[in-house]
C-alpha cells in the first residue's frame, strides 16, 4: 500500500495513463501485455524478489 492505495490499483491507474498517452505501437503492446506485466510485478516487494519472479513459469497466450 502507498498512502492507503493498493499497488494493484496504482499499477492499473498507471497502465490507463500510459494507454491514453502512448503512441500506436506502445498502446498496442500495452493492450496486449499490460495486465500480464502488472501480474508479474505485483508479487515483487524488493529487488531480492526479482529473480524468483522471473523464474516463475508463465502461461503461454
Amino acid at each position: 500500500m502507498i498512502n492507503g492505495v493498493s499497488r494493484a490499483r496504482l499499477a492499473g491507474t498507471m497502465l490507463s495513463l500510459l494507454l491514453q498517452h502512448a503512441g500506436p505501437a506502445l498502446r498496442r503492446d500495452l493492450e496486449r501485455y499490460g495486465q500480464k506485466l502488472i501480474d508479474a510485478l505485483l508479487p515483487v516487494e524488493t529487488m531480492q524478489d526479482v529473480p524468483a519472479a522471473l523464474a516463475r513459469p508463465r502461461a503461454r497466450s
